[in-house]
């Protein structure tokens, strides 16, 4: 139930402000939490695409597991 919540809470913020990476970063987490592993994804991949710049610092990479 918190989860569901918290989701909620995430998407009313991004509606105010669509590019904040951190909320990006939790809902994506937030996500995974609830097993939509292909959500998740689909957003950090489509959040990649539209911000390289603000990603190179942290050396993370997106790899998929078959």
């Amino acid at each position: 139930m918190q989860v569901t919540e918290a989701v909620k809470y995430v998407h009313r913020a991004l509606q105010r402000r669509h590019d904040h990476l951190h909320s990006l970063h939790l809902l994506a987490l937030l996500l995974s939490s609830q097993k939509q592993f292909d959500d998740a994804y689909r957003l950090i991949e489509t959040t990649l695409a539209q911000y390289p710049d603000n990603f190179r610092y942290c050396g993370a990479e997106v790899v998929t597991v078959d």
